[in-house]
């Protein structure tokens, strides 16, 4: 039936006229609509404005999630095994990474490496390896090698000294030498250099020894 032949047979009467749809019904329903479109959104609905919109819709129990996706709003630092593992890597800056590479390096590889190092053709004597940073700061029998930042506690620093210990054993290093290493670790001794090897101390023991030697094929 048109509309025009409606109101003929209906008139005016009001308990025939076509039901009207309620305007309000229209808008939340289009509300709604929209809200489930920004919900598609999930990076952006956990801003701080999407936050609230989940609230104003009850839709609260995703907010524990928000942390995952805060990252795309910049609201909250989000924090992975990535992110802890890059932080344990030395922040270096240019400039330190070349005073090290022409002035420390240099040194500990020629003048120390001989005789802590494996690739010095003699072992790594007292337990000492110069060949990476965990190495120096793990240090071997008498305590660590290198602490940054602490000329006192850096037995490095008093063996260049002739301060008990004598490294290299021979010859001492020049002045301007033990000042590059004075320097180096008061600035926080960096070193880019990562493991090329397991620190002898922490793995060779004695009773490792005694063990190996009872092993059947050296009866």
């Amino acid at each position: 039936m048109s509309a025009s032949e409606y109101e003929k047979v209906c008139g005016d009467r009001p308990a025939l006229r076509r039901p009207r749809v309620c305007c309000g019904r229209r808008l939340v329903t289009s509300l709604s609509l929209i809200s489930w479109i920004l919900l598609m959104l999930l990076p952006l609905q956990f801003c701080s404005v999407g936050r609230l919109l989940l609230a104003i819709h009850g839709l609260s129990f995703l907010l524990p999630v928000a942390g995952v996706a805060n990252a795309a709003c910049g609201d909250e630092p989000v924090t992975t095994q990535g992110a802890v593992a890059a932080s344990d890597e030395p922040n270096i800056s240019p400039e330190q990474q070349r005073f090290f590479e022409a002035r420390i390096r240099p040194v500990l590889m020629d003048s120390c490496g001989r005789c802590h190092s494996t690739e010095g053709g003699q072992g790594i004597r007292g337990g000492l390896s110069v060949s990476s940073r965990e190495a120096l700061r793990v240090g071997g029998e008498s305590g660590p090698a290198v602490v940054p930042g602490d000329l006192d506690a850096s037995l490095l620093w008093e063996a260049i000294n002739y301060r008990g210990l004598r490294m290299p054993p021979n010859q001492k290093l020049p002045p301007e030498v033990i000042a590059d290493f004075r320097q180096w670790i008061e600035m926080g001794a960096p070193d880019p250099r990562v493991p090329t090897e397991q620190v002898v101390q922490s793995k060779v023991t004695p009773e490792k020894i005694a063990e190996g030697r009872s092993f059947w094929a050296f009866q």
